[in-house]
């Protein structure tokens, strides 16, 4: 079921990636660098998990039929399964695109400035 409530979830999940890599980063430090990396993934596993688990409650209320609830709980095992166990790959992604961003962008402008000089 489409709920308009699932995208602040979807755009939640972005954003707390995006603070917990790329916020207050200089990326002077490999090892702070991979920190930062290891604890995004594994925040972004961690919210994919809770979102598993509240969008099925929240769609459970919102439910208007005994056929929408029963279709929410049709596959709700082998959801929460597979996000178990493969929730960390979209997040590992992520990171990584933001990790490239990031670089990239500190990159141009620290050299932004010595080719202005």
């Amino acid at each position: 079921m489409q709920h308009a409530y699932k995208y602040v979830l979807i755009a939640i999940y972005f954003v707390a990636i995006f603070i917990v890599l790329v916020r207050g980063n200089k990326f002077d430090s490999s090892k702070k660098t991979f920190f930062r990396l290891v604890l995004a993934v594994l925040v972004g596993w961690g919210l994919l998990l809770f979102y598993r688990v509240i969008i099925d409650f929240i769609d459970v209320q919102l439910a208007e039929t005994q056929a929408q609830i029963e279709g929410i709980y049709a596959g709700d095992g082998a959801k929460n399964l597979y996000t178990l166990f493969y929730g960390w790959i979209p997040s590992l992604i992520l990171v990584v695109l933001y990790w490239v961003s990031a670089r990239g962008w500190l990159y141009f402008f620290r050299n932004k400035k010595i080719l202005e000089d």
